[in-house]
């Protein structure tokens, strides 16, 4: 057989691509093989989760979760016993998220409890989100690094594997009782410096790997 090669790139995502090899061997896992070294991913049948190579072979719509099995998007249930599942937990950041080992314990607690985890808490600002005297906003002690890095990037990694394996989405918690009073100042702006503001967010999401924001506002009643 003649070897051909396609890259599919599933309908409305941009994160991830998925290649496919026909005429190659393949092991009994399902992975095709090139070479020694190079590792092709292996999405046959498969449309999330998953693809064997440290990447995805495609992410589910709004309203769906993906099934890491079967690799297929199912949909989220919120009535009878797999409500349940059907939930978000925030992850207290403050505790014990200061090493990578510790951001990876936080979201042990998500991975196959629940569908979206919360990063808390940021706090909104002019100029975007802080988080001051927390560790999404410090530098974590990295054992794969030896050395302090840059926390973003820790969290970035714990979101994508907790994503790639469990179907498990981030968001950003804006907010919270300890930020409550920090939102006025939206108040104030125009409608322009509030399209600033989003896309000042908007890069603090890029900048985590995350998939939205959650705004949490406790006002006092």
């Amino acid at each position: 057989h003649s070897a051909s090669a396609r890259a599919v790139l599933p309908a409305g995502s941009s994160e991830s691509s998925s290649l496919h090899l026909r005429g190659l061997r393949s092991d009994f896992s399902g992975r095709h093989s090139v070479g020694s070294s190079a590792c092709v991913p292996s999405c046959i049948g498969r449309t999330c989760g998953a693809d064997g190579c440290g990447g995805l072979c495609g992410n589910c719509s709004v309203g769906k979760t993906c099934n890491t099995s079967s690799g297929q998007c199912i949909s989220c249930s919120t009535t009878g016993a797999a409500a349940a599942r059907y939930q978000g937990i925030y992850l207290k950041t403050w505790v014990g998220g200061w090493t990578d080992t510790g951001v990876a314990s936080l979201f042990t607690a998500v991975n196959g409890n629940g569908d979206v985890a919360y990063v808390a808490f940021f706090q909104p600002v002019v100029a975007g989100l802080d988080c001051p005297q927390q560790s999404p906003c410090s530098t974590l002690w990295s054992s794969a690094a030896g050395a302090n890095v840059p926390a973003s990037a820790v969290y970035k990694t714990a979101i994508a594997n907790s994503y790639a394996s469990y179907g498990v989405r981030t968001l950003l918690a804006i907010g919270g009782w300890s930020y409550r009073d920090n939102f006025a100042f939206l108040a104030t702006m125009t409608a322009a410096q509030l399209t600033t503001w989003a896309g000042q967010v908007k890069s603090w999401v890029d900048l985590f790997g995350a998939h939205g924001i959650d705004i949490d506002y406790e006002a006092e009643t």
